[in-house]
């Protein structure tokens, strides 16, 4: 119960994802974006849509389907524009810098951002002087789980032992999170509470409030947090890329490498001007969208929580904007690919590139990737009405 307290008095977020936990180079490799291009995605973190415009599309639009995580975008977007790298990441959290001159830097950004943007900057100074990072529900979930875990176990050896910072057999590891974890109640509390806040963690994300949630999903990733947990801690919670930063302190090596490697950054930082970021859901974005516009979507695992009508209702969006042979990708916490429900002749999974992308998942979170090539001519007509959700 004290974990689940705790969590309660904090004053959480406001982000849902500070950044991005699905490897970038998976995204690079799964989308292959092109010179001349447009691309479209979730705007989460915006990581994955800053990694995409190294391939220098002439358009990228990200969709944010709430404001805090439109916000967080807008920022990143901003210091790409503006800022040299060191100040970036100093900005952001990832190095050491005085509070003092994050916010003179935040100063510096404020007058590109929306009102909505900077309200909410207004509003959490915090966020300002400490840097991003530390205001993303997934990390500071994952902070609280560490500390009980550190409680509960009693043995800074254990709790070495269990973050992988000691060398010991996977077993070993596996057999201590079985006898001493996940049969906890004290972890369980700490757990607990995400999953209490999962339908609006993920309402925030991806989808307009209140709606197209498939609740059977919800229930099941419940049923599974432990045995997701243990997919975390088989090598070593502190090795896992997924949770360097908010464990060990490290920013995730694919991060480093994709998109804050000076290489990287200045790559970045050239293409910065061509991305729009747009305060709707993915849906309702590429419904206001003409007729071939997209050669490139990034999904995220929005379609994991979509019930099946509104599944249908995205592909049905996706079919009018890709251009001929567009591709998209997808991927999902769940052992099993939504997108295997739609029924379409255009529809065509890039089965060997889909399963080495399965197969590299270094986080231990997303079992099943996705790369989809949507062929022929794109559709004469398309689903106009909002579904019933």
């Amino acid at each position: 119960m004290l974990g689940f307290l705790l969590f309660q008095r904090r004053k959480l977020g406001p982000f849902a994802v500070a950044e991005a936990v699905f490897p970038l180079d998976r995204v690079a490799a799964g989308l292959a974006v092109e010179r001349g291009q447009s691309i479209a995605g979730v705007c989460g973190s915006l990581d994955s849509m800053l990694s995409l415009l190294k391939g220098g599309p002439r358009r990228a639009v990200a969709f944010a389907a709430d404001t805090r995580q439109a916000a967080l975008g807008e920022l990143k977007a901003a210091a790409f524009r503006r800022l040299e790298r060191e100040e970036t990441l100093g900005l952001l959290g990832y190095t050491e810098m005085p509070a003092a001159k994050r916010e003179a830097l935040f100063a510096r950004l404020e007058p590109e951002l929306s009102a909505d943007a900077r309200s909410l900057y207004a509003r959490r100074p915090e966020i300002c002087a400490q840097g991003v990072l530390e205001f993303g529900l997934f990390r500071q979930w994952v902070a609280l789980i560490a500390e009980q875990l550190r409680t509960h176990l009693g043995s800074e050896a254990d709790y070495e032992l269990l973050l992988g910072r000691r060398p010991a057999p996977r077993a070993d590891r596996v057999r201590l999170f079985r006898e001493r974890v996940r049969s906890s109640r004290v972890v369980r509390y700490a757990v607990e509470p995400l999953l209490r806040n999962f339908p609006g963690l993920i309402d925030r994300h991806f989808l307009e409030p209140g709606s197209a949630l498939d609740s059977s999903v919800v229930r099941q990733l419940t049923r599974e947090a432990f045995d997701l947990m243990e997919r975390l801690v088989s090598d070593g919670i502190f090795g896992n890329p997924a949770l360097q930063r908010h464990v060990g302190g490290r920013m995730p090596a694919h991060l480093e490498r994709e998109l804050y490697s000076p290489e990287s950054y200045e790559q970045v930082k050239r293409h910065i001007a061509r991305l729009e970021i747009v305060p709707l859901n993915l849906v309702a974005g590429l419904r206001r969208e003409r007729t071939d516009s997209f050669d490139r979507l990034f999904l995220g695992n929005l379609a994991d929580f979509l019930a099946p009508d509104w599944q249908g209702w995205l592909w049905n969006e996706i079919e009018r904007c890709a251009r001929r042979d567009a591709r998209f990708l997808s991927y999902s916490l769940l052992p099993r690919d939504p997108f295997q429900r739609v029924r379409s002749s255009r529809l065509e999974l890039d089965d060997r590139l889909s399963l080495a992308l399965s197969n590299q998942d270094p986080t231990g979170l997303f079992p099943v990737v996705g790369v989809y090539r949507v062929a022929g001519a794109s559709a004469t007509s398309a689903l106009r009405s909002r579904p019933s959700a």
